[in-house]
């Protein structure tokens, strides 16, 4: 059956120049009847529905030195029955029509023959048996697969369903390797370049170079490996690269994993791929993984990819990474990779090797992990430092500040007559009427007792006005003139800015509202300085001819005779109260006698 499609979305198309692509790798399809088979042949093409016919057409491109699409019917099964295809393009020292390559200036050997098997639909399947690995390409012949399933590969070497040798390439598009084994490279065992140098005139073992008459020349294979649209599964290798393990890869040498899957493979090192640079004394930088997935492949140390003198590059989502090199653990799919750690980002770019990824977050803003552009920490907060990891880090704007937009790196702080009580406002309260603001913005000031403030916005304790003297306020925070109230009687208030009055004390006094305390007009006291300064008269005391009810002034003065209507003895009480005027003698005579009588006994007692 096809393989599945992995997850991701398909690769972006890479430009004609892109050497990450084997030449003539054009397209897969091309024109077929009702039953699978194509409706034009031409000399470089032949339908194989027998496994005779598939070896026949293979050994006669090699005889020819031609390339060749070699088709298999949909659904077609072979079984190679203990014998695998061989592709070898290899010349021996009596070859000498070297090819110079312009583009890498030195000379190839051998005829690069390039033999593509194609199917469609379901593809054709070739079936391993367990019995040998399904395919040999050496010396700079290319395989390509479009649509072919190979299965039960199996070899006590390397590559239990491909080995390549100094290959020029090996493609696999919407096809796939199931369930093959070996020693290294369980699906795969691809050999890339291969360098040595030779002198004119010297002899070969035939297979990897030839002498040439001229001056030196250099042996150079190209090794191009991609995986389009494919999938490599429940292969096992006893030492390393369950799925593919790929060894001295160098300039020249592409890989290419696209839209495919490695899975449920097993190995002790690389359980799905292992990957050797050449010892050329440079790192290999020339792989290429775009939204494929790596994933449930089982080795004992969890080394999923093992990457050695050389670096992948991955297709990741902004804001993830992949690692290039060294013993990779665990499952990756591409392009979600892995998140970038919470406090990095990840910008744009689509290979970051490291979960610190770009860099630390920027001040000002917050990364989250798999963050791709640093976000701003909200209004109301700020950050000064790198690498905040979530919102919650980005600090509060304390009391007396403010910030209105986010993404800062500090607060502002409260501007003259504003404040600010709390932590994390976005704005400045201007002052309310009552108080003032002082510097710093943290506080309002409430107006002291005596004084008020009506306006808004105030920063000093200038702004609150003073009470008039003869008024007083009690309370703070006054904002109207309203609550001055004037001072009440027999108080006062002298200075203006007061919280109480002062008592007025006999035999002073004052009215309602006063600045000062008087002395009391003629006629007047001073009473009690509770009750008001000028009391109305009392009522006359109730009529009274008792002389004891007076002093002896009373007496005195009637015992003379004298009119006393008007007199009032020292306690302020009226004589009358007790005698009768002149004109009632009926009345007067007898008091007149009490009274002579009274001081004719007194003055007896002075003699």
């Amino acid at each position: 059956s096809p393989p599945p499609q992995p997850p991701g979305a398909p690769p972006p198309p890479l430009d004609s120049d892109d050497d990450t692509v084997p030449d003539g790798e054009e397209g897969t399809g091309f024109d077929t009847d009702s039953d699978g088979i194509p409706n034009h042949l031409d000399a470089d093409s032949t339908v194989a529905t027998t496994l005779e016919q598939l070896r026949s057409a293979i050994a006669r491109a090699l005889e020819q030195s031609r390339d060749m699409d070699i088709f298999l019917p949909p659904a077609s099964y072979f079984r190679l029955g203990g014998e695998q295809l061989t592709l070898d393009c290899g010349c021996d020292s009596s070859d000498t029509a070297g090819r110079f390559n312009t583009r890498l200036n030195f000379y190839e050997c051998g005829t690069a023959v390039h033999v593509r098997l194609r199917s469609s639909g379901v593809g054709a399947t070739l079936d391993g048996e367990r019995l040998s690995r399904l395919f040999e390409v050496a010396n700079g012949c290319r395989l390509s697969l479009h649509h072919i399933n190979l299965i039960r590969g199996q070899t006590v070497g390397n590559g239990g369903a491909i080995r390549a040798l100094q290959s020029g390439g090996i493609a696999l598009h919407s096809s796939s390797v199931l369930n093959s084994s070996a020693q290294l490279g369980g699906g795969l065992y691809i050999q890339g370049t291969a360098r040595s140098l030779f002198h004119a005139g010297s002899s070969t073992d035939g297979r990897n170079s030839r002498s040439l008459r001229s001056s030196d020349i250099l042996s150079w294979r190209h090794t191009n490996v991609t995986l389009d649209d494919s999938r490599i599964a429940g292969c096992t290798a006893a030492t390393a690269g369950g799925a593919a393990l790929l060894s001295d890869l160098s300039v020249g040498n592409s890989v290419l994993f696209s839209a495919s899957e490695l899975a449920d493979n097993v190995a002790p090192a690389g359980s799905a791929l292992y990957l050797l640079g050449a010892a050329l004394g440079e790192v290999y930088e020339g792989a290429h993984i775009r939204n494929t997935a790596i994933v449930r492949n089982i080795g004992p140390t969890n080394a999923t990819i093992v990457v050695a003198n050389a670096e992948l590059e991955w297709l990741c989502r902004p804001g993830s990474f992949a690692p290039v090199s060294g013993a990779i653990t665990g499952d990756i799919i591409s392009p979600d990779c892995r998140p970038c750690a919470s406090g990095y980002y990840g910008g744009s770019s689509p290979s970051l090797a490291t979960e610190q990824c770009l860099g630390p977050c920027v001040e000002g803003h917050y990364c989250e992990a798999g963050t791709a552009e640093p976000a701003p920490c909200p209004a109301g907060t700020r950050m000064p430092q790198l690498g905040a990891g979530s919102r919650g880090a980005c600090i509060p704007c304390s009391p007396g500040e403010y910030e209105p937009e986010g993404g800062a790196l500090a607060c502002l702080p409260c501007e003259l007559g504003y404040y600010n009580p709390v932590a994390g406002r976005t704005f400045c309260e201007p002052c309310p009427p009552g108080g003032y603001c002082p510097t710093g913005g943290t506080i309002w000031v409430a107006c002291p007792a005596g004084t008020y403030n009506e306006q808004d916005g105030r920063s000093s304790p200038a702004a609150c006005r003073q009470c008039p003297p003869g008024t007083f306020s009690e309370d703070c925070g006054a904002v109207s003139v309203t609550t001055c109230a004037p001072c009440p009687a027999n108080s006062f208030s002298a200075e203006a800015g007061s919280a109480s009055c002062d008592v007025c004390t006999p035999p002073l006094a004052s009215g309602n509202g006063s600045s000062a305390c008087d002395i009391c007009s003629q006629g007047f006291y001073a009473a009690d300085a509770a009750l008001p300064a000028n009391p109305p008269p009392s009522p006359p005391p109730p009529p009274a001819c008792d002389l004891a009810c007076h002093d002896s002034t009373c007496r005195k003065l009637w015992a003379a005779g004298l009119q006393c209507a008007d007199t009032l003895d020292l306690c302020g009480q009226a004589c009358s109260a007790c005698c009768r005027s002149a004109d009632d003698p009926a009345s007067l005579a007898p008091m007149q006698r009490a009274a002579q009588r009274l001081v004719a006994e007194g003055d007896a007692a002075a003699r």
